[in-house]
C-alpha cells in the first residue's frame, strides 16, 4: 500500500521493545489474523488511540481485495487503490483460469479461522 501514501510497519509475534514502541505512532492498527492480533489491536486503541480496523483475513482474491478496501476506507485512500484491486483480481483470476494445476492432496496445519478459508480456495483449484 505504500503507493497510497501509506507507510507500512509490521507488528509480529514476538517483536522488538523498539518495534513495540513505534506500534503506538501508528496511524492505524490492521490485523491480519484478528485471532492472534485482536488484544494488541485493543492495547493500541485503548491505551494509544491507535484506531483497530477489524476486518477479513485477507485469504484469496476476494477478502484480499476487500481487506485492502477497508484499509483504503479507514485512511481515506480509497481512489487509489480501486484500479490497483481491480486490475491484480483480472490478472490473477486470468493466472488461474490459465494454469493447470495437477490436483494435489494437500494438508493445511493453521489457526481454524483460516483453514476455512484455505480449504475453500484449495478445492477451487482442484486440490482434496
Amino acid at each position: 500500500m505504500h503507493h497510497a501514501g501509506l507507510s507500512v510497519k509490521t507488528f509480529p509475534q514476538f517483536s522488538s521493545l523498539e518495534n513495540i514502541i513505534d506500534a503506538r505512532n501508528a496511524q492505524l492498527s490492521v490485523s491480519i489474523n484478528g485471532d492472534e492480533t485482536n488484544y494488541p489491536g485493543f492495547l493500541l486503541e485503548q491505551a494509544f488511540d491507535v484506531p483497530y480496523l477489524k476486518t477479513v483475513i485477507p485469504l484469496g482474491i476476494d477478502n484480499t481485495s476487500l481487506w485492502i478496501s477497508s484499509i483504503a476506507v479507514a485512511t481515506k485512500n480509497e481512489h487509489s487503490v480501486h484500479q490497483f484491486i481491480e486490475r491484480e483480481t483480472v490478472r490473477l483470476t486470468s493466472f488461474i483460469a490459465n494454469t493447470t494445476i495437477p490436483k494435489q492432496r494437500v494438508f493445511i496445519n493453521a489457526p481454524a479461522s483460516i483453514v476455512f478459508e484455505l480449504k475453500r480456495i484449495l478445492e477451487s483449484i482442484g486440490s482434496e
